[in-house]
């Protein structure tokens, strides 16, 4: 599954619905903080940022280990965070972003987005998510994957 207009290069009324998406159904409609996140990051194309962000930026971490600079660490930082923020910003105009102050639940959650993404065990969890919620499938007009 995934979404109608889920496009690598977008246009400013698909980020305008995107946005409203995210601004309509906030976290107080969910059972949990993390199932709006999830509702969130349904987008494929933002969730591969997400998790090339996660890759690029574990790896400078890890080099860290062996060779310790200023420069990976802020390099490893901007991936593994700034990826995200960024196509936040790009994809519903950092409406789904997350509060700085929500960092120690968010982290988590994209964490487990991206090892389920990276897994390929993505799909399963968003037919159980949608399951649940059945207004996903209208919010985000999802179809079957061609």
């Amino acid at each position: 599954m995934r979404p109608r207009y889920s496009k690598w290069i977008i246009n400013s009324e698909i980020r305008q619905q995107n946005r409203e998406r995210v601004l309509k159904y906030d976290a107080s409609q969910f059972d949990n903080f993390e199932d709006w996140f999830f509702f969130s990051h349904i987008d494929p194309v933002q969730r591969f940022w997400h998790a090339f962000g996660f890759v690029v930026g574990c790896i400078f971490y890890i080099t860290l280990l062996f060779h310790p600079s200023w420069l990976l660490f802020l390099s490893a930082t901007f991936f593994f965070y700034g990826a995200g923020l960024i196509s936040h910003i790009y994809y519903d105009g950092g409406a789904g972003k997350s509060e700085p102050g929500a960092y120690n639940k968010s982290t988590p959650m994209v964490l487990k987005i991206n090892a389920w993404t990276l897994s390929g065990t993505y799909q399963k969890r968003l037919r159980e998510f949608v399951q649940k919620y059945p207004q996903t499938q209208e919010a985000y007009d999802l179809e079957e994957d061609p």
